[in-house]
C-alpha cells in the first residue's frame, strides 16, 4: 500500500468523454465536485495535450496544470514556458496555413494557443465527417506534409486526429518538472488513456491506464481502471485516507 501526496490526471478520456465536441468537452460534473473536496487535501495537477485558455476553466479544481504537454506550465499564478520553441514556429505557421487551406467540411483545427494567444501547436480532428474516404484523404495530405517539416506529429491509433506539435513533447518531462516545482519527491499517482501517458506512467509512483473496455495493450502502466469506474475509484481513495491499495474498486493489475 502506498500514500498517495498528489493526484496528476490527462484530461481527454481520462476524467472527461473522449468522444465529444470540444464545446461539449467537460469534467464528469460527480467527479469535478469530489475533486474540488480532495484538493484541500492534497495537490491536483493535469497533464495535457489542450492549452491553458481551455483546461483552466474546465479544471478549476486543480492546482497545477503542463498545458500543450509541457510547453507551457502554471502553478498557481506562476507561468513557465519551455525552452526551445521559438525557433520552430515558422515551420509550425507554414503547417498551419497549409491545414487551413486543405481542411474539408466537418474538419476542424484545434488551434493550442500560448499565454499571449499565439498558436503554439494545433490538432486536426476528422471525428464529425460524415464522409470517412474524404476524412481519410484529408487527414492523410494534413498529416503528410507536416511530416516533411521537422515537426512533431502524434498519431493516436484507432483515433480521428493528431496533434502537430513544433519540437518534441514528453509527459514524463512534463510531470518530472511539475512535481520539482510542487516540491514533491513520492506518492504520485497519475492516470492517463494514451500511449503518450506512457512517459508519465515510467516517472510516477502509482500508474493507472484508463480505457473504455479491456485492458489497453499499449498502455505501459502498471494497474488499469474502465473510465466509468474512476470517480467510485477516486471516491473510496478519499475514503481510504489517499491510502492506494491495488484493491480498491474498479484496479485491475494489468497482465
Amino acid at each position: 500500500m502506498t500514500r498517495v501526496n498528489c493526484l496528476f490526471f490527462d484530461y481527454d478520456g481520462t476524467i472527461s468523454p473522449l468522444n465529444v465536441s470540444r464545446q461539449q468537452s467537460k469534467v464528469l460534473p460527480h467527479l469535478e465536485v469530489l475533486l474540488s473536496k480532495i484538493n484541500k487535501f492534497i495537490p491536483i495537477g493535469i497533464i495535457t495535450t489542450k492549452d491553458l485558455s481551455f483546461i483552466l476553466p474546465r479544471t478549476l479544481f486543480a492546482h497545477a496544470w503542463c498545458a500543450i504537454a509541457g510547453l507551457e506550465m502554471k502553478i498557481g499564478s506562476q507561468l513557465f514556458v519551455s525552452e526551445g520553441v521559438e525557433e520552430a514556429m515558422p515551420n509550425l505557421e507554414k503547417a498551419l496555413q497549409f491545414a487551413k487551406q486543405n481542411l474539408r467540411e466537418g474538419g476542424t483545427i484545434e488551434e493550442k494557443r500560448n499565454y499571449a494567444g499565439r498558436p503554439l501547436a494545433f490538432c486536426i480532428d476528422w471525428r464529425q465527417m460524415r464522409d470517412e474516404k474524404s476524412a481519410r484523404m484529408m487527414s492523410a495530405q494534413i498529416r503528410s506534409y507536416c511530416k516533411g517539416l521537422p515537426l512533431e506529429v502524434i498519431e493516436y491509433q484507432g483515433k480521428p486526429f493528431f496533434d502537430v506539435f513544433p519540437c518534441s513533447v514528453n509527459k514524463g518531462v512534463a510531470l518530472k518538472s511539475l512535481k520539482e516545482k510542487l516540491g514533491i519527491s513520492r506518492g504520485v499517482l497519475y492516470m492517463g488513456d494514451s500511449f503518450t501517458d506512457n512517459p508519465a506512467f515510467e516517472v510516477s509512483d502509482i500508474s493507472v491506464g484508463v480505457t473504455g473496455g479491456k485492458s489497453p495493450p499499449n498502455l505501459e502502466s502498471t494497474y488499469w481502471i474502465k473510465f466509468e469506474d474512476i470517480p467510485f475509484f477516486i471516491s473510496q481513495l478519499f475514503k481510504n485516507q489517499f491510502i492506494f491499495n491495488p484493491e480498491l474498486p474498479g484496479i485491475r493489475i494489468r497482465g
